[in-house]
């Protein structure tokens, strides 16, 4: 899970999300027994599905970082399933990893071992953390969503999707002009009171990776700035020569929002 949250944070500076909270739905019977054939009864059909492993509820759309399970039941016991992953982006990212279903037609990654792939063992986050740049997701999967199909014996049998939000609903954002700071700031509405935090990106320059991370840390509850210290508006074009009363303008700022708690920064 903390390799997920650390592909989380790479792909929050490069993306802009858009507000949502996630569905929240009733978790399916993942580890009910498929359905027989006997007595000419006909086999339920494969279903994927995606689940927060925090709330136990299907979802369509999440946080990005919140953790996920992937879950397949209704295929053939001791079956081998390939499942796969990929987050729609340009390029998009993807991923692959073989299972042996369970007795009861089911595979749910959380505790069921890829036995090869781009990761190994049992892990609710490895179909994500694992990513590595592809190719193409195709028109089937939309922007900032991740695909996940399973495939038996070299056909498609089920498919999901999830969408990933950068920003949740409740998120107030606007730029900051104030001090000669070229920031852009972020609180989640009628939170309780939080700690702040002053996020920046590195040699890139600009406001991109601040912002990015504003509106993330916002969505988790905590009231962020983002700044840029290079490279926007009136400050310098390089780095080089930035002042450090720069970042002092940018702490007072901050200690002085009304969402921000005394002292904690």
């Amino acid at each position: 899970m903390r390799r997920f949250a650390s592909f989380c944070l790479a792909f929050a500076v490069a993306v802009t999300g858009c507000g949502g909270a996630p569905d929240s739905g009733h978790p399916g019977d993942a580890g009910a027994p498929r359905t027989g054939d006997a007595a000419g009864e006909k086999s339920a059909p494969a279903s994927l599905e995606i689940f927060d492993t925090a709330t136990g509820h299907a979802v369509t759309r999440v946080l990005l970082g919140d953790p996920l399970d992937v879950v397949l039941s209704g295929v053939p016991a001791g079956a081998t399933v390939t499942l796969r992953a990929c987050l729609a982006e340009t390029p998009a990212w993807e991923s692959s990893a073989v299972f042996v279903a369970s007795p009861q037609g089911t595979v749910d990654v959380a505790t069921a071992p890829a036995t090869s792939g781009s990761y190994s063992g049992a892990d609710a986050d490895g179909l994500l953390w694992s990513m590595t740049r592809g190719s193409s997701c195709g028109s089937a999967v939309a922007h900032h969503s991740v695909g996940f199909t399973a495939s038996v014996g070299g056909k498609e049998v089920a498919h999901a999707e999830v969408a990933l939000l950068l920003v949740a609903d409740g998120v107030s954002c606007s730029s900051v002009t104030d001090q000669g700071l070229v920031g852009y700031y972020c609180a989640p509405k009628g939170a309780p009171r939080a700690g702040g935090i002053v996020a920046f990106g590195g040699s890139e320059g600009g406001l991109g990776t601040g912002q990015a991370l504003a509106e993330y840390y916002a969505s988790l509850g905590y009231p962020t700035l983002g700044l840029a210290y290079f490279g926007a508006g009136s400050l310098p074009s390089s780095l080089s020569n930035v002042p450090l009363e720069y970042f002092e303008s940018a702490f007072a700022w901050l200690a002085a929002r009304s969402e921000v708690l005394p002292g904690k920064l």
